[in-house]
């Protein structure tokens, strides 16, 4: 199965040291309540050509990438050899990064409510990028509704300025699923090449 990797493990040591972040806090809240807007229910189906499709199908990846001042959306398509549970099980195993995935230090579950899971992910980026780390609110009825979302938990200071994106998993058989990972970020005033590695070069390795 093609390893799946979340939207904590973009690599963002560029963008956030660019940034001059650093105020990760959970006794005080964000410092803006969303930048994004963020998913209500069900995120949407990526439309898909016949082309594209076809190759989704024959096991290759489909990447679309959309930007706009101050901030930049990404989408992948793929194929895995997998069932829809089990896709959902390594999406949501998030102590596991820790080891399996590069520059994750800490992947801590903090709350659970019902279908709401809220993580603390801390970036180790090394001796120029230090540590990084911020908080996130999933919402994820994974293989009872097909798909996931999430977002910042603004009621904590994360040293990211907003993230928002989603899964969507589609099985297909009882061996292959279809997923669909998209991730949206904004940083005003400092993408540029910034955001192209984050939105092409990440997407790729993410998936």
């Amino acid at each position: 199965m093609k390893q799946l990797l979340p939207h904590s493990l973009l690599p963002l040591a560029l963008l956030l040291t660019a940034c001059g972040l650093g105020a990760a806090n959970p006794d005080i809240p964000h410092r803006n309540q969303g930048l994004i807007k963020p998913y209500d229910g069900a995120p949407p189906e990526v439309e898909l050509s016949s082309d594209e499709s076809a190759k989704v199908h024959s096991g290759q990846a489909i990447y679309k990438q959309f930007e706009y001042d101050g901030g930049g959306r990404a989408v992948a398509v793929f194929r895995v050899n997998a069932s829809a549970k089990k896709v959902w099980h390594v999406i949501s195993d998030f102590p596991k990064f820790v080891g399996r995935v590069e520059k994750v230090e800490k992947a801590e579950v903090y709350k659970r409510d019902g279908d709401k899971i809220y993580v603390a992910f801390t970036l180790n980026l090394g001796l120029f990028g230090g540590t990084w780390t911020y908080y996130v609110e999933h919402n994820y009825p994974m293989d009872k509704e097909g798909w996931g979302t999430w977002k910042l938990d603004y009621s904590r200071s994360s040293d990211l300025d907003d993230s928002v994106g989603f899964w969507r998993v589609s099985q297909i058989s009882p061996t292959e699923s279809i997923v669909t990972y998209s991730v949206e970020i904004r940083v005003g005033g400092v993408l540029g090449f910034l955001r192209n590695i984050i939105v092409d070069k990440g997407l790729q390795e993410a998936t």
